[in-house]
């Protein structure tokens, strides 16, 4: 079976910068796959190309078998292809609901408002925001914004989330709280996801494949426990093999 997303030779430079440097990934249909790598090595701007917010200076990006390079991000969204924002950025001055509806008006599947609000109402139940519903995205902890994040999403109706570092800024219990989330949108689901992170216990556990980027390179691909024993990753961003190998180790 063929992938779902392929990403072929993508190069992307900002004046003389290389941002990514010839990226060639694979990504299976309902796998969880995990982007690492350290500050500046070209995951968000990898994901920008997939949905269309960079048009790439070479390479395709290839989703079910279409080629969507440089596609508007709104037809990427209507193929079901989204992304949720290292910084939220919900309407601060519309409701939880109506941020969530809004998502489900422009998502995958075509719908009247009163189907998005209701397929809204049910996204708002999976990430736990129930009895917020009505209250002013803006009034939302950074917890709550996270999931509020995740509530757009799959009230989009993907068929593959970007998540680009949804963990930053939580604490340990509201980690462990988002992670099952996200568990559930594969298990559940059956979306595909690929998820940048730097808390490198959690994605190291929850991803079954990680690709690693090195300024704009991939260096590294494979299960948990092969990258974190590759040298060349240990050298550019995990540094203790010891360390690495422990957080492969937890939780599996």
């Amino acid at each position: 079976m063929a992938p779902i997303l392929e990403i072929k030779g993508i190069t992307k430079k900002f004046g003389n910068l290389v941002a990514l440097d010839n990226v060639d990934l694979d990504v299976d249909e309902e796998e969880i796959l995990g982007l690492i790598g350290p500050n500046g090595a070209g995951k968000t701007t990898l994901f920008n190309v997939i949905t269309g917010h960079y048009k790439p200076n070479s390479g395709k990006v290839v989703f079910e078998g279409k080629d969507v390079t440089g596609w508007p991000p709104h037809e990427i969204a209507r193929m079901g292809i989204v992304k949720t924002h290292q910084i939220v950025r919900p309407f601060s001055d519309l409701t939880v609901l109506e941020n969530v509806t809004v998502a489900a008006l422009f998502g995958r599947e075509r719908m009247s408002t009163r189907d998005a609000r209701r397929k809204a109402l049910e996204a708002i139940e999976f990430v736990g925001l129930s009895q917020k519903d009505d209250e002013l995205a803006s009034m939302l902890n950074v917890h709550e914004k996270k999931m509020l994040e995740l509530a757009r999403a799959l009230a989009a109706s993907p068929k593959i989330v970007l998540l680009d570092e949804v963990l930053a800024g939580l604490n340990p219990a509201e980690v462990a709280n988002a992670l099952d989330i996200v568990r559930r949108l594969r298990d559940e689901r059956r979306i595909t996801i690929i998820i940048v992170e730097h808390v490198m216990h959690a994605v190291m556990n929850i991803a079954e494949r990680i690709a690693v980027l090195h300024y704009g390179r991939k260096i590294a691909e494979g299960k948990p426990e092969e990258v974190a024993n590759d040298h060349e990753v240990i050298t550019a961003y995990l540094g203790d093999p010891e360390l690495a190998l422990k957080f492969v180790r937890r939780e599996r």
